[in-house]
Formats: C-alpha cells, sequence, structure tokens
C-alpha cells in the first residue's frame, strides 16, 4: 500500500484520490487485490481513507482526555486515556499526556501523577503508550507542582531528572523551587540550585549572568521578557537566609552578585547591614610609629566587616548611624523616665497589729514570731526589738543597733556586755561576802511587780 507522506507531497494526487472515493469509481476488492485499472492510485484511495478514520478516532480520543482533564473530570480522563493506544493507531499525544498530569496536580494526587508519569519508561509493561515520552514541560508541571506544595524531595527529584536527560526547565520552576527551600528554611540547597540557575540558565535563556541581568533592566518595562526585579529580591533574600544561618561568606557572594547587577549598597542598606549584622568583626593590626603616615602609634582594634561593593566610607557611615541610634535609644530611655514610666521602689506597708478574736485574747497567727530573713536584715523591726540574754537576765540592747550594718560590731557589743555584766557579778559577790563578814544578813532580793 501506498503510505500516507507519499500523497502528501503531491496535492493533486491527494484531491484525485477523494473525488475517486467520493465518486464510487474505485472498488475496495481491486484496491485490495492489487487489480485497479488505474494504476497511479492502486490502494492509494482505501489507505487515505483508513488513515483519516484513524486520526479522526485519534483526535477525538486526544480531545476528550484534555477538555476532561481542564475541567476537573479526572475520571472520565483516564477512561479515555486507556482507550488511546498505537498498536490500534491511536497515539496518545504529549499534550494530552501533560492535561491529565496537570489536572491530578491541581487536585492534589500527586501518587497518582507519579504513577503515570512513569508508564511511558515501562513500554514492556505499557505499551499502549507506544513512542510517548515525557518533555520538557511535562517536568515543568511536576517541579513547580511539588515545589507549590513545599514537596522538596519530589520537586528535587523531577529538577534533577530533566537537567539529566538534557532537557531545560522553565525559569518558574527554578524560582518555585529556590522559593520553597527558602520558606522552609533551607538556605543551603537553595544556593546551589540558584547557582545553577544563574549559570546554566533555563529553557527561555542560556544564562542569568549579570550583564543579561542588567541588559534587561535597562529596557522598557513593557519591552522585557521577564521580571529583574523579582530576581533580584529573590536573591535578596537568599543572602539574608545565609547570613541568618551562619553562611555570611556566601551571603557576601550574593552581595557581590547584586552589586554587579547595578544595585548600590545605598539601594539595599538593610540587606547589607542585615548581613554585616552577622559577619564577623574585621581586626585592624596596629601601626607602629614609623608605620603611620602622621607619625602616630594606633593600637589594633575592632571594625565592622567591609562588605562587597562598599567602601572605606560606607563603613564610616555605618558606625555614625550606629552611633547616633544609640543616642536615640538612650534620649528615649531618658524621656520615659522623666516622664514617669522607669518602675518605681515597692513602698513598704506598715505592719499590722495584732489581730483580736471576739473574746479578747490575741489570735495564734498574729503572734508569730518574725521570718528568719526580717529578723537578721540590719534596720528592721524585728532587729530592733531583739533581746539578749546575759547571765540569765533580759537586757535590751542598744538603740543605736539599728544603724550598725556590719556583723563584728554587733558581736563585739555583745562581748563587750558580757564582760560588763560579768564586773557587776563580781562586785555584788564581793559585797555580799563583806556584809557576811561583818555579821549581817542579807535580805533576799524580791522581783519586781
Amino acid at each position: 500500500l501506498t503510505p500516507l507522506a507519499d500523497l502528501a507531497h503531491d496535492p493533486l494526487v491527494m484531491e484525485t484520490t477523494c473525488v475517486t472515493i467520493a465518486k464510487g469509481q474505485q472498488r475496495l476488492g481491486e484496491v485490495l487485490s492489487g487489480t485497479s485499472p488505474n494504476i497511479a492510485f492502486k490502494g492509494s484511495a482505501y489507505a487515505l481513507h483508513r488513515q483519516m478514520e484513524r486520526d479522526f478516532k485519534s483526535n477525538f480520543t486526544n480531545g476528550i482526555v484534555q477538555f476532561s482533564a481542564h475541567t476537573g473530570e479526572l475520571v472520565k480522563a483516564e477512561r479515555w486515556m486507556l482507550r488511546l493506544d498505537q498498536r490500534r493507531g491511536l497515539d496518545p499525544e504529549v499534550k494530552t499526556f501533560n492535561a491529565l498530569l496537570e489536572g491530578l496536580l491541581k487536585q492534589g494526587d500527586f501518587d497518582k501523577a507519579d504513577e503515570w508519569f512513569d508508564k511511558p519508561a515501562a513500554r514492556a509493561l505499557h505499551p499502549e503508550m507506544g513512542n510517548l515520552s515525557p518533555d520538557f514541560v511535562s517536568y515543568d508541571i511536576m517541579i513547580q507542582a511539588s515545589a507549590k506544595a513545599g514537596n522538596l524531595v519530589r520537586a528535587e527529584k523531577y529538577l534533577s531528572n530533566s537537567l539529566f536527560l538534557g532537557f531545560r526547565p522553565h525559569r518558574d520552576s527554578f524560582i518555585f523551587v529556590i522559593e520553597a527551600m527558602l520558606a522552609q528554611n533551607e538556605p543551603k540547597r537553595a544556593h546551589n540550585w540558584m547557582e545553577e540557575f544563574i549559570v546554566r540558565g533555563c529553557s527561555k535563556s542560556p544564562s542569568y549572568q549579570p550583564e543579561v541581568v542588567k541588559n534587561c533592566i535597562a529596557e522598557l518595562r513593557s519591552a522585557r521578557a521577564w521580571d529583574p526585579e523579582a530576581f533580584l529580591a529573590l536573591v535578596d533574600s537568599l543572602a539574608r537566609s545565609l547570613a541568618d544561618a551562619d553562611n555570611s561568606a556566601s551571603a557576601d557572594r550574593w552581595l557581590h552578585f547584586l552589586f554587579e547587577c547595578g544595585r548600590q549598597p545605598a539601594d539595599a542598606m538593610e540587606t547589607w547591614e542585615h548581613v554585616r549584622a552577622r559577619t564577623p568583626n574585621e581586626i585592624r593590626p596596629a601601626r607602629l610609629y614609623c608605620e603611620s603616615p602622621d607619625r602616630r602609634r594606633e593600637v589594633s582594634k575592632q571594625m565592622p566587616a567591609l562588605l562587597s561593593g562598599e567602601r572605606e566610607k560606607d563603613r564610616d557611615q555605618f558606625l555614625k548611624r550606629r552611633v547616633a541610634l544609640k543616642g536615640k535609644a538612650k534620649k528615649d530611655n531618658e524621656e520615659k523616665k522623666s516622664a514617669g514610666y522607669a518602675p518605681q521602689p515597692a513602698s513598704r506597708s506598715p505592719s499590722p497589729s495584732p489581730a483580736k478574736d471576739t473574746t479578747g485574747r490575741i489570735s495564734q497567727a498574729s503572734t508569730r514570731a518574725p521570718s528568719s530573713l526580717a529578723a537578721g536584715r540590719p534596720g528592721s523591726r524585728s532587729m530592733k526589738s531583739r533581746r539578749t540574754m546575759i547571765g540569765g537576765l533580759q537586757q535590751p540592747l542598744p538603740a543605736d543597733l539599728a544603724s550598725m550594718q556590719s556583723l563584728s560590731a554587733v558581736q563585739r557589743l555583745i562581748r563587750a556586755n558580757k564582760r560588763s555584766e560579768e564586773v557587776a557579778k563580781v562586785c555584788a559577790a564581793r559585797q555580799l561576802g563583806m556584809k557576811i563578814s561583818q555579821g549581817e544578813t542579807p535580805r533576799p532580793q524580791t522581783a519586781p511587780n
């Protein structure tokens, strides 16, 4: 039989074949046996008829799958997708395959999408798929949906496989993956994929070096093929995340990339200061008298780090701003204190008098001894009312003991009281002995009422 490709190059032959089929001048038996009187059109009409029939069924089935997938009828889409079989002439199209994947991912059925994605690779198990194989659009669909869902493992798997097969994913695939990694606090992995994206580019651009970014910024906004400001904002976020993860050296590299793209430190002052705050200080070495240009000796000191794109005067301005912020904070604190916002010391409330019950007796709870901390604190009320047992008698301590703050002074005072009492006892004993020797009978002392 004459293949359809042999008829396609000559429109006159195809037109004649269609006319002969319409007029019925060519019989099916003659075409099949090869005995048609018209030698030029032997079998061509029948072959064309069968090919057109197969193309119609294939296009019709593919169209139903695409429409059902776009409208969310995935059960119907899968049922019609199973009817596509290359062995019967119904070839599944890549566009139909991608539409089914996109519909499954919109509903969050990632496992089913993975199952359909792996079918073309297993031709022995699924011969109906024929020569169908996923293209870079298929990988983009899987990468972007996985990144939006926060599934970094699946997103990285499809991104790595696409690069291994030689496909260049779309720009959005790289951006979505990097954003998802930054959102999940994975700046190191985002750093690696950002380097891959800038050096090797994507399906829309061979690279994103600083020259490419600067040329795109110089164009009119209406003529730009992509948004360079959003890309630089993503690099800005990457530098901040790396600095927060104690990777200040990598963060400084991305600041250098921003500087080469035309962004000055003054344009993104917050980013530069954020990275500087997490970068170790630089140690300026000491200068001897003979090394200093103004013949002055300078000691070594620590200085804030000088980042990419900055000059010495930029660091001096940073120091001035820091001093100004400290002065402003100090002034605000003083104003708050003067306005009465400072915490006031707690005033001591007078101790309540012992409570009495209805019978006139003092309650037991009100007659408890003060705590040991209060009793031992100089100047406290319990300290003033302490008594010292000396020689079996209670003698009050002097009143000025409350003003003594040193424990040694209290101990010396107690020892002096003891010595004076011992002297008094000795004198009393002598007087008693003299009275006894003179024959006087001492009167017993009675305690005062």
